[in-house]
């Protein structure tokens, strides 16, 4: 039955019945039997329960798409739907959401044999769970590390502000001038672009800085007279939105 895996050692004391690279099938009631000269034999039974942990654990966003390090990216007031599968498991394993270390509620079911699922559903998420981490973790044991996954939840952000730092009192015709634009809050960084009346301003040299939220712009020309009473515009975009741009301006 066990083959060369289980031995009885009887030099030890007590003696120790061993078994080598447990399996499901040797779930079993184990019996000693003792023997003495001149006592009454006597019997011990060993009730041995085999524990099989979970051997796989997928997580699933809204679209059914197998999720890995990153879900989204999604737009601020979307709703976030995570599914874990969990597949495997002897006892069926209890399977737990945790949102940045947290656990929260999730609805669990069982679909066919050995598969459990727990889904997770956040509404309406704000912009303040940008890089929120959610993990699914399965157990069904203490006597081992339970089996778990991350992910981190990136999102789409429309730009809070745009702002022209230094607008000039008056402009000098000829006279090079440098204006500087911030847009903040977009996520990813925004596009800033420089307008003049309703049309793109296309003269000058134009610097940009900035990092994942935060955009600058930087633009260098030099007036004309024609620049006289015009518009000058800067709008800041995020490129992956439509509509949620910002704008910012000052009279030329």
């Amino acid at each position: 039955m066990f083959g060369p895996r289980a031995y009885f050692v009887t030099v030890s004391r007590p003696a120790a019945l061993t078994l080598d690279g447990v399996q499901l099938d040797d779930e079993a009631i184990y019996r000693c039997r003792v023997d003495f000269r001149t006592s009454p034999t006597r019997n011990f039974a060993i009730n041995l329960t085999v524990i099989v942990p979970p051997h796989q654990l997928l997580i699933y966003d809204n679209s059914g798409r197998d999720v890995s390090g990153v879900v989204g990216p999604l737009e601020e007031k979307a709703d976030l739907v995570l599914t874990c599968e969990v597949r495997g498991g002897r006892p069926p394993p209890t399977v737990s959401w945790f949102a940045n270390e947290r656990m929260v509620s999730g609805h669990v079911e069982a679909i066919g044999n050995h598969v459990t699922v727990n889904r997770l559903e956040v509404s309406a998420i704000t912009r303040q769970q940008l890089n929120s981490t959610y993990k699914c973790q399965a157990s069904n044991t203490k006597l081992m590390m339970p089996v778990e996954k991350t992910v981190r939840l990136e999102l789409l952000l429309k730009p809070l502000s745009v702002e022209v730092i230094n607008k000039p009192k008056q402009l000098v015709a000829n006279e090079e001038v440098s204006v500087t634009c911030v847009v903040d809050g977009s996520r990813p960084k925004a596009l800033i672009s420089w307008t003049r009346d309703t049309r793109v301003f296309r003269r000058g040299k134009v610097i940009e800085e900035g990092n994942e939220t935060l955009s600058e712009s930087t633009i260098t020309f030099v007036p004309v007279p024609e620049d006289d009473g015009s518009i000058f515009k800067c709008i800041g975009e995020n490129p992956k939105l439509i509509g949620v741009g910002l704008e910012d301006s000052f009279k030329l």
